[in-house]
């Protein structure tokens, strides 16, 4: 009898289980790419991985907002002041912004979020894209890795280790002040 859900086609179903791939149903006649669960078997094993974790949770989210949408980020600053909207409270309205919404951005898909053994957090994200220059100018500008492919074959991977601090609202709070450079 064949094992229900993807993770479970791993040698750690317990880990993959909490994401998106991992609880979706295994079907032997759809899902024949065995190089994704070997790949990730490596992803685990390479890192360190202790858990997933929630990619919802605020620090998550405002870190996944600023990472994937940098563009972004730079014209609401540019708009601002040009228009001479920037005041004390524009870092506090950015940061709700990217704090509570999520705003979408093409490489930005089936995110995965994991914690390793040394405390340290692993965004890894998984879109349907081709690897072009677009991709690599993505990866140049945001400090990505490109990584074997977790997803399934139609889909890259790439990922990034983050100190566990560097995911905290605070933290992150307080380098967008400064990348605002007010006080």
């Amino acid at each position: 009898m064949s094992k229900l859900r993807l993770s479970d086609q791993t040698k750690y179903p317990n880990i993959f289980e909490k994401v998106y791939w991992g609880y979706n149903p295994y079907d032997p006649n759809r899902d024949k790419d065995v190089d994704v669960f070997e790949n990730r078997n490596k992803f685990v094993e390479q890192f360190n991985i202790k858990k997933a974790i929630d990619k919802f949770n605020p620090g998550i989210k405002l870190l996944l907002n600023l990472e994937f949408n940098y563009e972004t980020f730079d014209d609401m600053k540019k708009d601002m002041k040009k228009d001479n909207l920037f005041t004390k409270t524009t870092p506090t309205k950015i940061i709700d912004k990217f704090k509570y919404q999520t705003l979408s951005h093409k490489f930005n898909d089936h995110v995965e979020v994991y914690e390793t053994n040394d405390n340290k957090i692993i965004v890894l994200s998984s879109p349907y894209t081709l690897r072009n220059s677009e991709y690599e100018l993505f990866l140049e500008k945001t400090g990505f890795i490109d990584y074997n492919k977790l997803y399934i074959s139609s889909a890259v991977s790439f990922y990034k280790i983050y100190n566990k601090e560097e995911t905290t609202v605070s933290y992150l709070t307080k380098k967008i002040r400064m990348m605002l450079k007010t006080p």
